[in-house]
């Protein structure tokens, strides 16, 4: 489950925000077997796949939902070199292994 909170309203437990939802939507499911994510914490590339591969439930601002996801989209397009770098990095360290 990702959510995206106004830090602001939000009143975290002693644990945190995302602690007391976990332990909430576990109760209410029935069920341990539950990851929450925060958006507003989220990488770039987490972020990037809750929007490319997730759902959305419920929304309360959509103008503020749309912001967030074009943004949260601009962050994730300015990785991109970063990634592909990375992935070059593996292919050269696989290769040299390999000889």
């Amino acid at each position: 489950v990702a959510v995206y909170i106004d830090e602001d309203l939000a009143e975290p437990g002693p644990y945190g925000y995302d602690a007391e939802l976990i332990t909430d939507l576990m109760s209410e499911l029935g069920t341990n077997d539950i990851d929450v994510v925060l958006l507003n914490r989220a990488p770039p590339l987490l972020y990037h796949r809750v929007l490319r591969d997730g759902k959305l439930l419920v929304t309360r601002d959509l103008a503020a939902t749309t912001t967030r996801a074009g943004y949260a989209l601009s962050r994730y397009f300015d990785f991109i070199p970063q990634l592909r770098k990375q992935a070059a990095a593996r292919r050269f360290a696989n290769r040299s292994r390999q000889e």
